[in-house]
């Protein structure tokens, strides 16, 4: 897994190696935010709050275990988030051993 600059390539590839381990999420209107909101805006929520830690932070949790080869990932790792990231983090080293 490279760094940066993040590449269309490194998107790719992540969603590749999410795909197996996260469900998509619903992508869903809701007219009465719209009313809310007014102004002819219309509102569109995507419920990331459907994944296992109810948070989109589980994607980069998740990728940045998976990008590891199998001898990185059994060195561990350490997380100093208590956040959504730390949550992915630890969700990640759960289902990967």
């Amino acid at each position: 897994m490279n760094s940066h600059p993040i590449t269309f390539d490194d998107v790719l590839a992540a969603r590749e190696r999410l795909r197996p381990h996260l469900a998509p999420t619903a992508f869903r209107h809701y007219p009465l935010l719209d009313e809310l909101v007014g102004h002819g805006i219309r509102v569109s929520v995507k419920h990331e709050n459907h994944h296992p830690t109810q948070s989109f932070k589980i994607r980069n949790g998740l990728n940045a275990i998976l990008g590891r080869d199998a001898a990185a990932r059994g060195r561990g790792v350490i997380g100093a988030s208590t956040g959504n990231h730390g949550q992915g983090v630890a969700y990640a080293g759960r289902i990967t051993g």
